[in-house]
């Protein structure tokens, strides 16, 4: 579903599927383009995961103790984005018995309330959180940026159990390697690295 209008106000569009009721599009101010950051993201490979409160999600040290973490940008309004969170959540119960946390950032803007409908249709039980609208930020302010997510999304970022970065920017038919590729050592290092 998509819209226009006259005069300095971009068009809106978003993905409904049918039997959806009260849709809504947001219309933005123009601003020519979505501006790009100066410089491209870092990669964040071998560094320590930043903090998942920086994406509104809040998960104690407890929760995270020991298990590795995938964190999935999105935007659900795209399809291969929203199938990805759909086969996250048909996978969490497998993904918890491996120890893997997952979490997602949906990068733009949604009504919160047809979003968290949306969520909750698809047994999504997992953290989500909505990211501040990527328009009203400067590039380096936005938080897909200083996580260094350098495509289109879903974007999946996977930590070993220490949350050090071990993999990024991968699709989902090659998570089960990823996750065997963070498996602890058996000479006593750290997880993904053999002792010195």
């Amino acid at each position: 579903m998509s819209a226009g209008a006259p005069g300095d106000l971009c068009g809106a569009h978003d993905e409904v599927e049918a039997g959806d009721k009260n849709v809504e599009l947001y219309f933005r101010k123009f601003r020519g383009c979505m501006i790009s950051p100066k410089s491209p993201a870092a990669p964040l490979m071998g560094k320590p995961l930043p903090n998942l409160r920086e994406l509104n999600i809040h998960l104690s040290k407890s929760d995270i103790r020991g298990k590795r973490i995938l964190v999935c940008f999105c935007k659900t309004s795209e399809r291969k984005s929203r199938d990805c969170i759909r086969e996250l959540a048909a996978r969490s119960d497998e993904l918890r018995k491996k120890r893997v946390i997952v979490v997602a950032a949906q990068i733009w803007p949604r009504n919160e309330k047809q979003f968290r409908r949306w969520l909750a249709k698809n047994s999504v039980h997992f953290p989500v959180s909505i990211l501040p609208d990527p328009w009203k930020q400067e590039p380096e302010q936005r938080a897909s940026y200083r996580w260094g997510v350098q495509g289109s999304v879903p974007w999946l970022i996977l930590t070993d159990t220490e949350h050090v970065v071990r993999a990024e920017g991968f699709t989902l038919n090659v998570l089960d390697d990823k996750i065997r590729g963070t498996a602890t050592t058996k000479m006593g290092g750290k997880l993904g690295m053999p002792s010195r």
